[in-house]
C-alpha cells in the first residue's frame, strides 16, 4: 500500500483486516508496518500480505526496499487534498523501476 503521508492507507487497511474504522482516529506509519489476512479464493484460503508503507519522504529509500519481489500495488491519495493526488505518479513510477514485471 504505497501513498503520500495522511492519505489514509492504514485506516483502509484496518478496515479491510480488523473490520474497524474510525474517522476521528489518524495514525502515522513509521517506517512499514504488516497486516495478514486469508481470504478464501476460489475455496482454497490465500494468505494476503499487506505491507502499510510510510507516506513520509525521510522513509522512502527504506520504503522502496519492499517493493521487490511483490505481486501488486495499491496506489492511495486523499481526493480532497491535491499535493496528495499529485504523489501518485511519483509512486507509480517508483514501483515500476523496483518491480520491472509491473512496467
Amino acid at each position: 500500500m504505497l501513498g503520500a503521508q495522511n492519505s489514509g492507507k492504514t485506516s483502509l487497511i484496518r478496515r479491510f483486516v480488523d473490520e474497524v474504522y474510525n474517522p476521528d482516529a489518524t495514525f502515522a506509519t513509521v517506517g512499514i508496518e504488516l497486516k495478514s489476512i486469508t481470504l478464501q479464493v476460489d475455496k482454497i484460503p490465500c494468505r494476503l500480505q499487506i505491507w502499510d508503507t510510510t507516506g513520509q519522504e525521510t522513509f522512502f529509500a527504506l520504503t522502496r526496499q519492499y517493493f521487490k519481489g511483490c505481486q501488486g500495488a495499491i496506489i492511495v491519495f486523499d481526493l480532497t487534498n491535491r499535493e496528495s493526488i499529485n504523489t501518485v505518479d511519483k509512486y507509480i513510477h517508483h514501483f515500476k523501476s523496483e518491480c520491472p514485471t509491473f512496467a
